[in-house]
């Protein structure tokens, strides 16, 4: 893959014309003075349309290189590679004008495979198979033909998750949920998408009139603000750091909630400092254990993305 990434990279950069546009941008992905900027993006012309880079500017490493055949960048022609802020690769695959075309691979951040598939005019040809970041497998999509999808699921430690069909994207006919010990945990009747009937059962598999709560996010104690409270209350300003412009210092996190409500896989996605990057990580990863999100009346994880701020404090 490095020696593939490499090749396509050179041969790409040979092709590219005088014609060039730097832009800079913050944490959130809008453009920004350089003093601002966490992401730095080069633009240049090319034979075919537009080839652009973009990079993580602390780290000086790659955040994604991609062709296009627009300046705007709004429609993909070509081979796309995005990157984790150490270096890794994070996913990659051909579209041609912004539909997916060939093989497409995305991987976690412990570069363990996340998912595999090969498609055809943005269509899934064959199977599609993904994993969970410890290595066991997550899904299986098996294209049946143009309209319909075979779908199955499983838990991290490889209890069956979910089963069913998809028609044009969409759930159809039975679909067939479990808890994470393996007992039943709804079978549910779709139409195009749309809920004809469902059946319910709890964690010891005895059957409910209703579900046995509704499908919610994963939320923590005292809602988002008991969660801002939490982590105001344990970020810290690292010592002896001073910035000449500004006073405030925002950190990307992602994290995963697990079935059990305890937080698991956090990573940064766009770094700022690694002293504020680590004290971040560290106060997520002490977090006290969450509500776990439900979905199809059973417990699930969640993942999410989180802006973490520091403030200094005022002397």
């Amino acid at each position: 893959m490095k020696l593939l990434l490499t090749i396509v990279l050179l041969v790409l950069g040979m092709q590219i014309h005088a014609q060039k546009k730097e832009t800079y941008y913050d944490y959130n992905w809008k453009p920004c003075d350089p003093l601002l900027a966490r992401f730095y993006s080069i633009n240049e012309k090319t034979d075919s349309g537009w080839f652009r880079r973009d990079y993580y500017i602390g780290e000086l490493k790659l955040q994604m290189a991609a062709l296009y055949s627009d300046e705007a960048n709004k429609v993909h022609n070509g081979y796309s590679y995005y990157f984790y802020p150490d270096g890794k690769l994070s996913e990659t695959g051909q579209k041609i004008q912004n539909k997916k075309e060939g093989l497409f691979f995305s991987f976690h951040n412990n570069g363990m495979m996340k998912d595999s598939g090969f498609f055809h005019d943005d269509k899934l040809v064959g199977k599609r198979f993904g994993w969970h970041p410890n290595g066991a497998q997550s899904d299986s999509i098996v294209a049946v033909n143009d309209s319909m999808e075979i779908h199955v699921s499983w838990f991290d430690n490889g209890v069956p998750s979910s089963a069913g069909y998809t028609k044009y994207g969409k759930d159809h006919g039975k679909w067939r949920y479990f808890h994470n010990n393996g007992k039943p945990a709804a079978l549910e009747v779709y139409n195009q998408g749309k809920l004809v009937s469902g059946e319910y059962y709890d964690e010891d598999g005895i059957e409910q009139k209703k579900p046995f709560k509704d499908e919610t996010p994963a939320s923590f104690k005292g809602g988002m603000d008991g969660w801002k409270t939490y982590l105001e209350k344990n970020l810290y300003w690292p010592h002896d750091l001073h910035f000449k412009d500004g006073n405030m210092a925002v950190t990307g996190i992602e994290m995963t909630i697990s079935e059990d409500g305890n937080v698991e896989n956090v990573f940064v996605t766009t770094p700022f400092h690694p002293e504020f990057d680590n004290i971040a990580l560290k106060v997520i990863k002490q977090s006290p254990k969450w509500k776990p999100a439900i979905q199809n009346n059973r417990r699930v994880k969640y993942r999410f993305r989180q802006h973490v701020t520091f403030q200094e404090p005022d002397e």
